[in-house]
């Protein structure tokens, strides 16, 4: 097996800092419109649906994230890298919030599960892509610059929806055509994430003998399954990190609703 490219921490702050603070700009922009501001609203108010259709869809999401984070962390730890998992959940969670600014919300009895289908699809792919984002801050910014990194990424991230509120809502939402705010958010999401997938220089690890081999499909996801269930039995001998995990959940779900 070949050695693991060296792990050399940046010199200085470049243009993939800006590039990873950028990317808060446009996640938080998304999320606010998505799932804060004005797909419940436009379901429940406009479309005249019960409230609990849409937590129903928070839920599902909720619980399928359960299974998914973990083992999408764990993928990005047997490939060695986050950039292209970062690109395939941006690319998921911006396609399907494309998707909700066509959909006809009048196909029928059965319409709505279409639109929560896609409302949980995006959320999903949006964390998703958010635990991909942050393990990239030591490969664009040296360990002595992580706490102003994350700052100013935490600004970049207000000043996303500041900008929404102040310069768009109006202009795009117009006479409270809500559903039209869902495509422009999501052009805003993709386009913030482009400057990052390429100009990321991540922290190579060692990668295991069947990706190796050439068996990308079947052999890596195997590979990453198997980590995960060994990364669950460790958990039990340390009830501490899982009381951590659960107290973590709960809150950072309470925080998301």
């Amino acid at each position: 097996m070949p050695d693991a490219e060296p792990a050399i921490e940046p010199e200085r702050l470049g243009w993939s800092a800006s590039a990873w603070a950028l990317f808060d700009f446009g996640y938080s922009l998304f999320a606010f419109v998505i799932f804060a501001r004005y797909l419940g609203d436009w379901l429940i108010t406009d479309l005249g649906h019960p409230d609990y259709y849409y937590t129903s869809a928070q839920a599902v999401a909720a619980l399928a994230l359960l299974i998914l984070m973990p083992l999408s962390g764990v993928l990005a730890d047997v490939m060695g890298r986050h950039v292209p998992l970062l690109a395939a959940f941006v690319a998921v969670a911006a396609g399907a919030g494309t998707l909700l600014s066509v959909i006809s919300p009048d196909i029928g009895s059965l319409g709505v599960f279409p639109i929560l289908a896609l409302g949980t699809v995006s959320a999903i792919g949006t964390a998703l892509a958010f635990a991909q984002f942050d393990p990239l801050l030591p490969s664009i910014a040296p360990r002595r610059r992580w706490d102003s990194m994350s700052g100013y990424a935490v600004a970049a991230g207000y000043l996303g929806i500041v900008a929404w509120l102040v310069l768009l809502a109006d202009v795009i939402v117009g006479e409270d055509d809500k559903q039209a705010a869902f495509a422009p958010a999501s052009l805003i999401f993709l386009a913030s994430a482009v400057p990052l997938l390429l100009l990321a220089r991540e922290r190579r690890h060692p990668i295991d003998e069947p990706i190796l081999a050439g068996r990308f499909g079947t052999g890596l996801m195997r590979t990453a399954w198997r980590r995960m269930q060994f990364a669950i039995q460790r958990l039990r001998q340390h009830p501490q990190i899982l009381r951590l995990l659960a107290g973590r959940f709960l809150y950072t779900d309470a925080v998301g609703r």
